[in-house]
């Protein structure tokens, strides 16, 4: 999480903009569940059907 702190407050700062780090613990939640829920996902290995076509 201190990496992508300080990746995002160099990036906003290059732009001249103000870093929100006060939502980098909402973003890390999000990106850990994402990917949690992703490989989880994965391993189960159901078949499901998006736009017509079918994917296992």
């Amino acid at each position: 999480m201190l990496a992508q702190g300080l990746l995002a407050a160099i990036v906003f700062r290059r732009v001249g903009l103000r870093a929100p780090l006060e939502l980098l613990p909402a973003f890390e939640l999000y990106t850990v569940w994402l990917t949690v829920s992703l490989i989880g996902f994965r391993l189960l290995g159901r078949r499901f059907n998006w736009k017509g076509r079918t994917y296992s």
